[in-house]
């Protein structure tokens, strides 16, 4: 078996090294392309701002890329196979692939003139009515004195009465004249004093139908609660207080002294104190 094997292995070997040696002869060299075809969709939105005067539309199209398979070329070189195309040449194909806009007719409408808003003119504020003026109420007048009857004339026997008070007024009156009313000498009142403007015109004279010279004269104004025109026009009034005794006489009646206090002329204020002190309290009179 042996010289069988290695016959076996020679006549191999033989046929192998006669077969390498063999002449082959060349064959052609066919070369196939094949293109692969990459569809892909890219989605490409425009923003558009609009204009004041025009409206532009914004048109998004699906980008298509469309190529045929090219025919198959037999050359004797080999042919490198075609890159893949990246996003940036995508996207460039299909700018290019975008359908070109409408074009603008030159002559474009123009555009009709917006009525500018001017603001509207704030409206005045209406003027506050100017309140009317008040009338200010007229002083009423100050009802003249009624003029106190005239004294029926006097028997003959009295006619001496009028000259004893013009006497006791020029001179002081020391004694007594029988006067027993309120405030008398036998029973005096004790009051405040204040000084007015005696009535120096005879259209408007005194309750007593007097006229005095204020700034010279010693007369006094008896409360209304005391004084009776009757009883009281003419007669003599003392006048005491600090230390100082004065005598006036009675021309008027003060309508707003109370009780026992009683009004008098300037002169005769001023002989007791200063007009700046306006009232003096306490002060000791009586009717003679």
């Amino acid at each position: 078996m042996a010289p069988i094997s290695k016959s076996l292995a020679l006549a191999g070997a033989f046929f192998a090294l006669s077969g390498l040696a063999a002449p082959v002869e060349k064959r052609a060299v066919v070369w196939e392309t094949v293109t692969d075809v990459v569809w892909t969709t890219v989605e490409v939105t425009t923003t558009v701002y609009p204009q004041p005067t025009t409206t532009s539309i914004a048109v998004s199209a699906p980008a298509v890329v469309s190529s045929e398979p090219a025919p198959a070329e037999t050359t004797p070189s080999e042919t490198p196979k075609a890159a893949p195309q990246t996003l940036q040449q995508i996207k460039a194909a299909v700018t290019s692939l975008q359908p070109a806009p409408a074009p603008v007719p030159t002559e474009e409408p123009s555009a009709a003139p917006q009525p500018s808003l001017e603001p509207s003119p704030e409206p005045s504020p209406e003027p506050s009515p100017e309140p009317s003026p008040v009338p200010s109420p007229e002083p009423s007048p100050v009802p003249s004195p009624e003029p106190s009857p005239e004294p029926a004339p006097l028997p003959s026997t009295t006619t001496a009465a009028p000259a004893e008070t013009t006497s006791a007024s020029t001179g002081g009156g020391s004694g007594s004249s029988g006067y027993s009313g309120a405030c008398s000498q036998s029973s005096p009142c004790f009051g405040d004093i204040t000084f007015y403007d005696t009535a120096t015109s005879p259209a408007a004279p005194s309750s007593c139908e007097m006229t005095n010279d204020g700034e010279s004269e010693l007369v006094v104004a008896l409360p209304v609660g005391i004084m009776d025109n009757k009883v009281h026009c003419g007669k003599n009034v003392v006048v005491s207080y600090g230390g100082e005794t004065k005598t006036a006489k009675v021309v008027d009646k003060c309508m707003g002294c109370k009780s026992s206090a009683i009004d008098m002329s300037k002169a005769l204020f001023a002989s007791f104190a200063p007009l700046t002190k306006g009232r003096l309290h306490d002060v000791k009179w009586y009717i003679e």
